[in-house]
């Protein structure tokens, strides 16, 4: 998003910068809570970018983008693939949470 917001020209520059600006806040706060609910969980939130880069399913921003509307598109497209692999993994989670409570619910029909 920072390149996104540093590359804006024309005349929908601060309007876009600061659409850019308000929109990396909020997702800078998301991060950190994932990063956050990570440790909690016994993880290790590795936020380098190498250890990023290499896991990550997000498709690089593109750089030779020139005008708002094509920034705006990228930003988009981004922040709604990234919202889909954030659902997919919360389907996934609930999924496992499921089958961990009727595993456990089984065991303890069996012993009681």
């Amino acid at each position: 998003m920072q390149a996104g917001a540093l590359d804006v020209k024309g005349p929908s520059f601060i309007g876009l910068h600061k659409l850019f600006d308000e929109i990396y806040e909020a997702v800078e706060g998301y991060v950190d809570s994932i990063a956050e609910r990570i440790v909690q969980l016994g993880g290790i939130a590795e936020g380098t970018v190498g250890a990023v880069e290499g896991r990550s399913a997000l498709v690089d921003y593109p750089l030779a983008l020139a005008s708002g509307a094509e920034h705006v598109a990228a930003l988009s497209d981004a922040l709604s693939g990234f919202a889909r692999a954030a659902r997919v993994g919360i389907e996934e989670m609930q999924e496992l949470k499921t089958r961990t409570v009727r595993h456990a619910d089984g065991d303890l029909a069996r012993r009681g």
